[in-house]
């Protein structure tokens, strides 16, 4: 379908954008012109709505009601008026439903935008500061965020079925259901809600955990890729909302007044950017104190410290067309090049085809590493998923149209990966719908663990761009991907290249003491690869990766720690006297391990004092000495703190050889001469 959507596009220069796939019982209705048309069409089991025997039947089975409902829908679709413009309007259905659509997605986030800044986030700081006094503002601040983080995802993921919400066994924990629908029929009856009962945060509070840790009971897999995990927001552990407070909460993001009265907010018709475009903007806004009142107001100078800009779609699409549409079709211009090739040689077909296997254009494309320097929400990076995906899907058909008997090999790794999700769903009586696992969701999740990178000064932008691809990569019965390795927090355009910094090293003093730590941070890459080997297709899976994360960050961090503090002096450019001759101390060991002390794990010890006759031939005191370190020391932690230096070829380490414009190599120091004591 994609590649017929495209050629006959081009056919008739934009005339013809729709088609239509079916096998009699699904009919799809896909539209050329959408973010991405493998993933974005509409879809009618028309089997199920007719109530045909075997379809739609069990948890996923339609009463009368939808199934009359739904038929209305199919004739409305699908029928040949439906292509073609009115008399009164040069619009066809489909467009002015598209038109009409945009403008909703629009207005809802525009309206919950409002809420959110005035209401809902000032009201949830507020309340989560006076349930625990003793917090810092900012880790209020950020326990807000996550909150509403996890609403978000709560939400989407249930207007979108992709939690059991057809599940029976679910029902009394949805929050749809028992906490929204409630709060809202709570509300249009002007009922009271308790300030002193939390029966709404112990609902939301109790789906948290059975999210993260999963509940085969009520038939949930676990979905823990860190955002539900308690261990990362303790304070929302010791914090309980009460009933007025939260009902208030629920019902400004659930519930959109207008002049018919308040309507139900269906997240499923909100697109994942949409929602993380409202959320980025929270980041702007700063926690203060303001005499005994607590105030949340914007910070003009936020996006220009964190770099966060929201970047237009128009202009996404263009920098993937212009950067990354090349790549991929350098890829497929080099397997219909060795088809080519191959097909007027007499070699055997298994012979033939294993070699284009070698170069299949769809394994190719999924080695591409792409990174978002400053990828605030992940605007740019959840687009990047689409239009892969729709490109893998397009050079798997191609490749298989093009060479006769050629069967690509992502088929079996998306099988792989398909069968064991359904495996464990089996075995742990998981509810899931078969049809959530075709193809394009399992390539959209390969994308995702294979080639998407990202980088913002703002950790919890990082955190929210974590939520934005977990929700657009949602594979039901799987945990969400491990992303920790890809996604990381840090200034981009601030760090250091690490030869270079070595080189800057060794000027002050000698190189040993940095063997080790290179050694080390070289033999991460093996365990690198590791994490970019396992599918996360189940949970033990997503476990590993987070060990083998970890220990790649224990290995990292000495010379991670080092270079950031090379990086800090290279900012600070000490030219004094004293001052280069603390440091030239400071790289001799004079205090301890200058790796350690950079890392922060050694307190700088002061060195006794010379002899008399030694200060008097000029040399400076070593009490001086140390002082002079100390002060440089401090400022370059400092700095470090502030401006939270990024050493990309640590921080997104050697499992990632291309980076946008960036080649990343791990290099071990070459030798110098020695520099002359200055002091």
């Amino acid at each position: 379908m994609l590649r017929y959507l495209r050629r006959i596009e081009d056919l008739t220069t934009g005339n013809l954008r729709w088609g239509i796939l079916t096998n009699g019982t699904r009919w799809r209705l896909y539209y050329q012109g959408a973010r991405s048309v493998s993933e974005q069409f509409f879809e009618i089991d028309l089997a199920a709505v007719l109530g045909l025997p075997g379809h739609g039947d069990g948890l996923f089975a339609l009463s009368d009601d939808q199934r009359r409902h739904w038929l209305r829908v199919f004739l409305l679709v699908f029928r040949r008026e439906a292509f073609l413009a009115s008399s009164t309007d040069e619009r066809t259905f489909h467009q002015r439903a598209l038109a009409e659509a945009r403008y909703y997605e629009q207005r809802v986030a525009g309206n919950l935008a409002n809420v959110v800044f005035q209401d809902v986030f000032p009201a949830l700081v507020r309340t989560i500061s006076a349930s625990v006094p003793s917090a810092e503002l900012e880790d209020a601040r950020e326990a807000a965020l996550i909150f509403l983080y996890r609403l978000l995802f709560i939400f989407y993921a249930e207007d979108r079925d992709l939690l059991p919400v057809n599940d029976h066994r679910y029902d009394d924990y949805a929050l749809r259901q028992h906490v929204r629908l409630d709060v809202g029929r709570r509300k249009d009856n002007r009922d009271v809600f308790s300030t002193r009962a939390t029966r709404y945060w112990s609902a939301i509070k109790d789906l948290c955990q059975a999210i993260n840790a999963g509940d085969p009971s009520i038939g949930l897999p676990p979905y823990n890729g860190g955002l539900f995990n308690p261990d990362r927001t303790p304070l929302l552990e010791d914090v309980r909302i009460d009933d007025q407070t939260l009902a208030d909460v629920i019902d400004a993001l659930s519930f959109e007044p207008t002049p018919d009265g308040r309507k139900y907010i269906n997240y499923r018709d909100l697109s994942v950017q949409q929602l993380g475009s409202i959320y980025e903007r929270l980041l702007e806004q700063e926690v203060v104190r303001e005499d005994d009142d607590i105030v949340v107001r914007p910070n003009p100078f936020a996006r220009r410290g964190s770099g966060s800009y929201y970047t237009p779609d128009d202009l996404v699409k263009l920098i993937i067309e212009e950067t990354i549409a090349p790549l991929v079709e350098e890829r497929r211009a080099a397997f219909n090049r060795k088809a080519e090739e191959l097909a007027g040689q007499d070699i055997a077909e298994d012979r033939r085809l294993g070699r284009l296997k070698a170069i299949d254009p769809a394994e190719k494309i999924l080695e591409l590493k792409v990174c978002d320097p400053a990828m605030g929400s992940g605007h740019f990076l959840v687009s990047l998923v689409d239009y892969l995906a729709d490109q893998l899907i397009n050079a798997v058909a191609e490749a298989e149209a093009t060479v006769e008997n050629y069967v690509s090999p992502l088929g079996d790794r998306i099988e792989r990966i398909r069968n064991t999700i359904l495996d464990h769903a089996e075995e742990a009586g998981w509810t899931i719908d078969p049809a959530q696992l075709d193809d394009r969701h399992v390539i959209r999740r390969m994308i995702l663990k294979r080639c998407v990178y990202g980088v913002d000064k703002n950790p919890m932008a990082v955190e929210l761009a974590k939520v934005s691809l977990w929700l657009h990569t949602f594979t039901v019965g799987a945990p969400l991907s491990f992303l920790d390795h890809h996604l990381r927090c840090g200034n981009s355009l601030f760090g250091c290249w690490v030869r270079e910094a070595l080189d800057k090293a060794e000027r002050y003093g000698t190189p040993l003491h940095l063997h080790d730590p290179i050694d080390r941070a070289l033999r991460a890459a093996s365990k690198m690869q590791i994490i970019e080997g396992l599918t996360d297709a189940e949970i033990a899976e997503a476990h590993r990766s987070a060990d083998v994360f970890a220990e790649v960050q224990e290995m990292t961090a000495p010379l991670d720690g080092f270079l950031s503090l090379i990086h800090a002096l290279d900012w600070l450019d000490p030219r004094e006297q004293t001052q280069r001759t603390a440091l030239r101390a400071f790289f001799d060991g004079e205090f301890g391990d200058p790796v350690a002390i950079a890392g922060g794990r050694q307190t700088p010890r002061q060195p006794a004092e010379r002899r008399d006759d030694e200060v008097m031939r000029g040399q400076i005191p070593a009490h001086e000495k140390f002082r002079v370190f100390r002060d440089l020391l401090d400022r370059c932690f400092g700095l470090i703190r502030e401006e939270r230096f990024l050493v990309l070829q640590l921080q997104l380490h050697t499992s990632c050889p291309v980076v946008g414009p960036f080649r990343l190599r791990l290099m071990a120091p070459a030798p110098v001469a020695p520099v002359e004591d200055e002091g």
